[in-house]
């Protein structure tokens, strides 16, 4: 059975998410995933010289006494190591659209409850911040091992009312991601100019960023013929139209351009972006995580 197939048996069908890296950890809390360096446990990697890793609690003396030039060797193993694991939620007033009678933001805290049970079991610690003009303080939390704290803050997105006119802090948190290189879901669905999305994407390039864009299907759901009223959620402002077919392809014309764009944008800077349509597919999403 392939990686991807055990991974969609074993995660995608019971709600579960694995993520994995492409990089090795640093830090000092034990974990599960790959740590830079050498250290006196985890998984074997090598017999090496004494010079290398002067430690004789690591001498191997079968290994030495076999060497004909009288090298002595000591055993390196690779330190199993934690990371921490962000999400940066937008909480601008798009993000109150709804689809099905679920808003984008619930759909983002939903996706953030799984991945802050996969921290938890994988032995990472789990911050939040919610970014709109500022960031939100009381929904937001630092790096933290606490999953009963976790989950309240969790709960708190999922049942926020979003009315922010921008999602400016998504930059800004870049300052509270300073050290060591995080793993880090950027949640949006990015209907602000691009110049911004570059601006966000720099700022917290340095570290492993997943772009997760809930998508908006305001204009595909339009008749192709019929009176509307357009709301623009970040002012308020309302207009009255009357759509056409031929406005309507228009339209999706030009959001398939901006799509288009914006993956160009995400490969310049960080990974390319999860898409997510109506609802959340698991199974989807553990695929993208292991061939990313």
């Amino acid at each position: 059975m392939s990686t991807v197939s055990a991974a969609r048996e074993q995660a995608g069908d019971s709600g579960v998410i694995d993520y994995s890296l492409r990089w090795r950890a640093q830090g000092v809390y034990p974990g599960s995933h790959r740590g830079a360096g050498g250290a006196a446990a985890g998984l074997f990697r090598a017999l090496v010289p004494f010079e290398r890793a002067p430690d004789m609690r690591r001498l191997d003396l079968r290994r030495s006494m076999r060497d004909p030039y009288g090298q002595w060797y000591v055993k390196e193993y690779q330190p199993r190591l934690s990371v921490q694991v962000y999400a940066l939620v937008d909480v601008s007033a798009s993000m109150a659209w709804r689809d099905d009678n679920r808003s984008k933001l619930d759909v983002a805290g939903q996706f953030c409850d799984l991945l802050a049970r996969a921290a938890h079991r994988n032995g990472d610690s789990f911050g939040l911040y919610a970014c709109g003009g500022d960031i939100l303080e009381e929904i937001s939390l630092p790096s933290n091992r606490n999953r009963a704290v976790v989950s309240d803050i969790v709960s708190r997105l999922r049942t926020l009312l979003p009315t922010a006119d921008s999602a400016a802090a998504l930059e800004t948190a870049a300052e509270y991601l300073q050290g060591p290189r995080k793993l880090v879901f950027l949640f949006s669905d990015f209907l602000f100019p691009e110049q911004q999305t570059e601006r966000i994407l720099a700022a917290i390039s340095s570290h492993d960023v997943i772009p997760v864009v809930l998508e908006d299907y305001s204009v595909a759901d339009l008749p192709n013929w019929g009176f509307t009223e357009l709301a623009d959620l970040e002012t308020g402002q309302r207009r009255f139209a009357i759509v056409r077919s031929s406005l309507k392809q228009r339209w999706l014309q030009e959001s398939e351009h901006r799509r288009v764009r914006q993956d160009a944008l995400f490969a310049r800077y960080v990974n390319r972006p999860f898409r997510v349509g109506r609802t959340l597919d698991i199974e989807s999403l553990n695929t993208y995580l292991l061939e990313r």
